[in-house]
């Protein structure tokens, strides 16, 4: 956690940070998180992590 209160999302494909004390940036990382299958790059559609 940094100064801000800020922390990475728990989905270990997603790039965003959150505020405390949430876990996750979107429903979408925490749905993806309790699925057993990799992704190369989070789609939750924030910035962080826009596909290309």
């Amino acid at each position: 956690m940094n100064s801000q209160g800020r922390h990475k999302c728990a989905y270990s494909a997603c790039e965003c940070a959150v505020a405390a004390p949430e876990s996750y940036c979107s429903d979408y990382c925490s749905d993806a998180d309790g699925v057993r299958e990799t992704e190369i790059q989070c789609d939750c559609k924030h910035t962080p992590c826009a596909l290309d």
